[in-house]
């Protein structure tokens, strides 16, 4: 639950990100302040409803993205970036190297003081912020983290992707596991990314843990594609069937799904459980007649893994199905039991 000094703060920042100058206005108490990263300092509600009014009409694309949350006694301090300041620089150069820190103070719902500082090693030494109680807003990290994605440039690797998910894992390491999920359920639900939600997820102690049948089910939907499906099996639904938060009747009804997508993640999310032949066989053997695409590629997937576990269970389910199984799975499988290799 956050404080009514967190969501005064918070209500501020709606205010300005949605360039709503008579909402801004209303949420400064008669003897307000307003410190720039110079020191300067204007006092007064008068004088700072014209410096928001101007401001906002000059930038009407300002926005600020919060990443983090400290209180220190009275005080809130936010910790995060800009876009569309007076700068004027692109957005991903404000939003990469333009750090800020702002300390606020607020009173009976209105913004009492509001001071800026860069985002600096020192700054934060000086606040105190290791020792600041850390509060946590996921659907504002959220936003945060949607824009840092938003920004990356076109035809972005999938290291530079994953580069900003381990900054972000980094950032709320100490997050309780319930919090990373909730971040990671808005950034799916609320802001339309898929990979860096699962990883989020999957890289954080316990939060596997802090999964429910419905919710993985929940960020498994709409799959429609090969690397969403794989992605999925491997982060989220996998290592979910592992802990035992799902089971293998939740998998079973994706495995008779009539979406071939679902067949796939059911039968793919038995590599995921890390040294389990027979489960990998059983799931494989449901799919011997699945001549689609995307299921034999799987299945030839899931038997070359099953022979690190069992070699000779593989050798007998080749034996066993030979009449049944594509040509693909045959040669690919064939070729790894022989040489090692999928394509020698």
């Amino acid at each position: 639950m956050l404080t009514k000094a967190i969501q005064t703060t918070l209500a501020f920042v709606e205010k300005i990100n949605q360039s709503d100058i008579e909402g801004v206005i209303a949420l400064l108490s008669p003897d307000t302040t307003y410190v720039d990263l110079a020191g300067n300092m204007e006092r007064g509600k008068e004088q700072l409803a014209d410096y928001w009014r101007g401001y906002l009409k000059a930038h009407p694309n300002y926005q600020i993205y919060i990443h983090r949350i400290f209180t220190i006694k009275n005080e809130v301090v936010l910790v995060g970036r800009t876009t569309g300041s007076h700068l004027k620089l692109p957005d991903e150069i404000e939003f990469q190297e333009q750090g800020l820190i702002w300390l606020v103070d607020s009173s009976d719902g209105l913004i009492e003081s509001w001071r800026l500082y860069q985002d600096t090693v020192e700054n934060e030494l000086t606040l105190d912020l290791e020792e600041a109680e850390e509060v946590y807003a996921p659907a504002w990290f959220a936003a945060a983290i949607a824009k840092h994605l938003d920004l990356l440039p076109q035809g972005s690797r999938t290291d530079d992707v994953r580069n900003v998910r381990k900054f972000y894992s980094r950032l709320y390491r100490n997050a309780p596991p319930e919090t990373m999920l909730a971040i990671a359920e808005s950034l799916f639900f609320d802001q339309g990314y898929r990979f860096v939600p699962y990883e989020l997820i999957h890289y954080h102690p316990g939060s596997i843990a802090a999964l429910t049948p419905e919710k993985v089910e929940a960020l498994g939907e709409d799959i429609h594609d090969w690397a969403s499906a794989d992605t999925f099996s491997q982060f989220i639904s996998g290592p979910a069937w592992k802990m035992g938060v799902i089971d293998d009747a939740f998998i079973e009804n994706w495995l008779h799904s009539d979406d071939f997508w679902y067949r796939r993640i059911a039968v793919v999310s038995t590599i995921y459980l890390d040294g389990d032949p027979e489960r990998m066989l059983r799931y494989a053997q449901v799919l011997v007649d699945d001549k689609e695409d995307m299921i034999v590629k799987a299945v030839s997937w899931v038997l070359r893994r099953a022979i690190k576990y069992d070699r000779a269970g593989v050798e007998r389910f080749l034996v066993k199905n030979k009449q049944h199984l594509a040509a693909r799975i045959k040669r690919e499988v064939r070729n790894k039991l022989e040489t090692g290799l999928k394509n020698p």
